[in-house]
């Protein structure tokens, strides 16, 4: 058997799956959430990965995960990873499930970190098989802390390669709303 026929399998499938199946586009999506009309300490923000396929077929089990937390050391001028794991992150408003299918041009977002008015520090919104946010020990000083904080998202599926995303997030304490960027 020719070399070439021994190549041809994969790569057809390698092109069919290029060609016709999902694609995943990761955007950075804040959202806002009041109160009431009041300015009071119950504002939030979150800071999203909002997660669109945009080809015709649907991407299956679609899970996002926190893989890295930098944080600004303002002394050296430079992020430096404080947090380097694979973490769940939460759907929003879908709490509950771990992994979505997405069809064509139906975005679907994660919820990545919370900020409240009131407070100082972040949220992390990783996922927790029991239904709450899941708050690991060594990120608890994060609830404390205000400063810049960079997030590094990857989101995998089913037969796809898995995508990243990153985003900065400069929160003082005091000044509403946060500061999100998108980029390293």
């Amino acid at each position: 058997m020719p070399w070439h026929d021994l190549i041809k399998g994969p790569l057809e499938s390698l092109f069919m799956q290029w060609l016709c199946g999902p694609k995943l586009i990761l955007k950075i999506s804040p959202a806002f959430s009041k109160a009431s009309e009041e300015k009071t300490g119950d504002d939030k923000f979150y800071a999203r990965v909002e997660v669109t396929n945009v080809k015709r077929k649907t991407a299956y089990g679609c899970q996002g995960y926190l893989i890295g937390l930098d944080e600004w050391n303002e002394e050296r001028q430079r992020f430096e990873t404080v947090f380097s794991d694979t973490r769940p992150l939460i759907w929003s408003r879908d709490p509950h499930t771990q992994k979505l299918d997405i069809s064509k041009k139906i975005p679907r977002i994660f919820d990545v970190v919370l900020y409240n008015r009131g407070h100082a520090g972040l949220d992390l919104q990783l996922w927790s098989e029991g239904g709450p946010v899941l708050r690991p020990p060594e990120l608890q000083a994060f609830r404390e802390k205000s400063g810049k904080f960079r997030f590094r998202v990857r989101v995998s599926a089913f037969d796809l390669p898995p995508k990243e995303i990153a985003f900065k997030v400069t929160w003082d304490g005091k000044n509403w709303p946060p500061k999100l960027e998108e980029g390293m």
